[in-house]
Formats: C-alpha cells, sequence, structure tokens
C-alpha cells in the first residue's frame, strides 16, 4: 500500500515510554494516508483520508517540483499535537529519490553522531524553508502543543 511508504514526523504525545498505541499507530496511519491526497482537497482538508481527524486545522500544504514531493503541517485540537507529514514514494522522482539511500551525517550541532538516509535529506532542505516558518507559527500559536 502507498501510505505505508509515507515519511512522516508526526509530533504526538507520547511519554518517554516507547509502548505501543494502536490508536497513535492508526492516527499515524491517516495523517500518512492524508499526504497522498492532491493539493487542493488536501489544502480544505476534505480528502477521504481526513476523515479520521475531521477537526485538524491544516497550516499549510508544500510542494517541491524538482523532487515531485509535497508534505503539509497543521494542528489537531482534539490531541494537542502539530504534525508535519509527508508523502511517501508515489511516482519516478520519489523512487528515484529512493535509491540514495546512503547514510549521511546529519548537519545539526546538537544531533552529533545523528545521521540521515540522503535523499530523504535532499528532499527536505529542498522544503524546510517552506515547512519551518508554519511549525514555529503552530508552536506560537499552541504553546502546550506535542
Amino acid at each position: 500500500m502507498k501510505f505505508a511508504l509515507a515519511i512522516i514526523a508526526v509530533l504526538v504525545a507520547v511519554a518517554t515510554a516507547a509502548t505501543y498505541s494502536e490508536k497513535t499507530a492508526m492516527s499515524a496511519l491517516y495523517y500518512c494516508k492524508s499526504a497522498y491526497c492532491t493539493q487542493d482537497p488536501l489544502t480544505s482538508w476534505t480528502c477521504d483520508a481526513c476523515s479520521y481527524h475531521p477537526n485538524f486545522q491544516i497550516k499549510g500544504v508544500y510542494e517541491n517540483a524538482t523532487h515531485e514531493m509535497q508534505a503539509y503541517t497543521g494542528f489537531n485540537p482534539d490531541t494537542g499535537n502539530i504534525v508535519v507529514a509527508f508523502r511517501g514514494s508515489h511516482n519516478i522522482p520519489n523512487w528515484i529519490s529512493d535509491l540514495n539511500f546512503i547514510k549521511t551525517t546529519y548537519p545539526n550541532a546538537n544531533c552529533l553522531g545523528c545521521e540521515v538516509h540522503r535523499g530523504f535529506l535532499e528532499v527536505w532542505q529542498s522544503m524546510q524553508t517552506q515547512v519551518l516558518p508554519d511549525v514555529q507559527a503552530l508552536a506560537n500559536q499552541h504553546p502546550s502543543a506535542e
């Protein structure tokens, strides 16, 4: 299934214990599925997968033409979560990026020894100037969000 390949960063309220929660897994699954919606229904939060989180407030939808990637950010008032979701591999340019799977050092001085998939890092670096301001705005609007 396409959505199983989605790369997602969901900032969820999962204390420090790493226990499995079916509710959290299903929530993440539907955020992933939503990332595959086309831009218009995603922007209006009306695609089929969006119905799992009916009160979700979309902040932005971001596309990168070079990598043909899509991501979105938003806030879920029901759970108090800020969400950043990236669509997974969806087309040939995405699969080509997937082939660039060699790990590389993550360029963040606060994350010593961290490595990241080189293809994802390239996509992230091409979209971060769009995504980060909205994540910061969400964090400012919802200071207790996770």
